[in-house]
């Protein structure tokens, strides 16, 4: 058996496996942003299967210039989901330049996988419009967390987290940018929170 380093600590607690995922991946050429990316090769190598019951449901939000690449990750690499709708969330602010439109929207897709849970959308009126102020750069709206609520079913698990979300649900969140409830350390998934602060953290090649 091996010994385990003395730097890296267990995840404060087991995961339970999501009916719900929400996610919000560094994707790649998005220009300058205050993290690192990670290129498409990689996050097709991103657990999801570890983290989402058989049945589950899964909100991505994706850039408008990666929607198809996009797909493609969540139908072909992460394992029997389903790309169901699209929610557009209108930023109030000027677009960003980019070489084709001005961006100033973005998606956050809607999937499933096996044979639910069923979507509480219709029962509780969610529709495919969001619209939300920018705040601080790439962060997303907090409304996506309510929308996943209204939509989705407990437990609930978001990935590449900044911070917890503010809601009296219990959510499970992991990422490189906040204090991680869960490890995927053992995936080839470390975060700074995998490892105890004795002096300088290890670097760790995952960015939230």
């Amino acid at each position: 058996m091996n010994t385990p380093n003395n730097n890296i600590v267990t995840a404060q607690r087991a995961l339970e496996k999501a009916h719900c995922l929400y996610l919000d991946p560094p994707w790649p050429g998005m220009g300058q942003l205050p993290y690192d990316t990670l290129p498409i090769s990689r996050l097709r190598q991103f657990p999801v299967d570890e983290l989402a019951a058989e049945s589950a449901q899964l909100f991505c939000w994706v850039p408008q210039s990666l929607v198809a690449t996009a797909v493609r990750l969540i139908e072909d690499h992460w394992g029997g989901w389903k790309v169901r709708g699209v929610v557009t969330w209108a930023k109030l602010r000027p677009g960003r330049p980019t070489h084709w439109l001005q961006a100033n929207t973005e998606l956050l897709l809607y999937a499933t996988r096996g044979k639910g849970p069923e979507s509480r959308a219709r029962q509780r009126g969610q529709g495919t419009l969001l619209v939300a102020p920018v705040t601080i750069n790439s962060a997303k709206p907090p409304e996506g967390v309510s929308i996943a609520e209204r939509v989705g079913h407990p437990p609930f698990v978001e990935c590449f987290a900044r911070i917890r979300p503010n809601s009296t649900e219990p959510w499970q969140i992991w990422g490189g940018e906040c204090d991680s409830d869960f490890s995927l350390l053992e995936h080839g998934w470390p975060v700074s929170s995998d490892f105890a602060r004795q002096g300088t953290d290890p670097r760790v090649e995952v960015c939230s």
